[in-house]
């Protein structure tokens, strides 16, 4: 029912993480910074999978990992 990120904010400052399932998009966090962000799932629909955007404020990164 949780999901843990923690990053290291020398190589990315933010990060947005968002919850995809057959093609619905559920938007749970945006520009998150300091290095450790915790999001509630309990309420997403099992299944799918995270997107996680890690950015520096010009480059950015994007992963993938199934829920």
């Amino acid at each position: 029912g949780r999901l843990r990120i923690e990053w290291d904010t020398a190589a990315a400052s933010h990060v947005a993480v968002t919850h995809v399932l057959d093609g619905a998009r559920t938007v749970l966090g945006v520009s998150r910074t300091g290095g450790v962000a915790d999001f509630d799932t309990s309420a997403l629909p099992v299944g799918g999978r995270f997107e996680i955007a890690l950015s520096d404020g010009l480059n950015s990164r994007a992963l993938q990992v199934r829920r």
